[in-house]
């Protein structure tokens, strides 16, 4: 589609309150929505609307927010060098400044040179890239008065939690019944998944996860100053129904092994506890809750004994929640709180 049939069909420069063809304002507010979160027909959302996202934010939002990133960035990488030279300009401006900043990014984009070439266009080294000579040549927008040059940023290599189904009796959009339904199996995978790596053997359960990895892996080896600019992993995606961490599997550990004799410094992030719903112990969905956060404790746990250092978590407000209420005895599930509440005092 041409740019100007796309302004045709979603009305011109007119507001969209202005438009009368029901077709132009639908087309209007689809790509408002690929944007930002608005309300269906396009219109500013109001408190009870973004009340209404909460606990399904990020499986909803995202999607319809970076409906169209992906065809952009594509198309025009001059976009992606845009949008990020805006970031650092405006951390520029902070007071106090910000010094030092780590964005996650998929690890597809940086497996792949080209996009990891204009990510590392405002480098505030003397190495310049060949998309930096571009700049002033082609892309005049993307010239800096210098203020880059006082930031310096790395790059997370993100991880989509999302895994295949582990059941045949559970599809993928029902991983949540699954999780609270089987608890003591989701659990029971888990572990296995420990023990597994323990071997050194090959994981079980995320396959898709180790064939990005490899992907990123392969990278590394081409790309000049990888670890100068990746700096770690990142566990990115829909918590619900998720806890599991890819990162236990063997593949990951001897990656991160591996990416430290280059860079010491290497370190992994997991989004955890962020939009788990909370259920007091009197309540049915206190099962649910206790064996989703048992799962990332005792993934955080191996994490940290395998590494040997600390890991960092991104949210974690569940966990606050979690210690902080009274333990139930009654429950089965207090068993599994009890553990992580015991271990939390260490």
């Amino acid at each position: 589609m041409q740019a100007n049939d796309l302004r045709m069909l979603i009305g011109g420069a007119k507001p969209i309150d202005q438009l009368t063809d029901p077709a132009q304002r639908d087309a209007r507010a689809h790509i408002m929505n690929a944007f930002s979160m608005m309300n269906a027909d396009g219109s500013e959302p109001r408190s009870i609307d973004f009340h209404s996202f909460r606990g399904k934010f990020t499986p909803e939002f995202d999607p319809r927010r970076f409906a169209l990133k992906d065809s952009i960035y594509a198309q025009r990488l001059d976009l992606l060098a845009f949008l990020l030279r805006n970031v650092l300009y405006r951390f520029s401006t902070c007071l106090p400044q910000v010094n030092y900043c780590e964005f996650s990014v998929g690890c597809g984009d940086l497996s792949r040179p080209w996009v990891f070439a204009v990510l590392t266009t405002f480098s505030n080294d003397k190495k310049f890239n060949k998309f930096h000579y571009l700049v002033n040549q082609s892309f005049p927008w993307l010239k800096t008065n210098g203020f880059e040059k006082s930031i310096d940023y790395r790059f997370l290599a993100g991880f989509n939690r999302r895994i295949s189904p582990i059941s045949n009796a559970c599809s993928a959009d029902k991983s949540l019944d699954f999780l609270n339904e089987a608890p003591s199996y989701a659990i029971h995978l888990m572990l296995r998944e420990f023990y597994q790596s323990k071997k050194q053997r090959e994981t079980i359960i995320f396959t898709e996860q180790v064939k990005q990895l490899k992907k990123l892996e392969k990278a590394s080896t081409n790309t000049e100053d990888f670890y100068h600019w990746v700096v770690g992993l990142d566990l990115l995606g829909d918590e619900l129904g998720y806890p599991y961490c890819p990162f236990v599997a063997f593949e990951f550990l001897r990656f991160i092994r591996d990416a430290r004799q280059a860079n010491s410094a290497f370190g992994t992030r997991i989004h955890s506890g962020e939009n788990v719903p909370f259920a007091r112990p009197e309540l049915p969905g206190y099962r649910l809750f206790a064996a989703h956060m048992y799962i990332l404790y005792r993934c955080l746990a191996f994490l940290k004994e395998e590494l040997e250092s600390n890991i960092r978590v991104g949210h974690g407000i569940a966990f606050d929640k979690l210690l902080s209420i009274k333990n139930y005895k009654f429950r089965k599930s207090s068993v599994l709180v009890a553990e992580i509440q015991e271990n939390a005092k260490k």
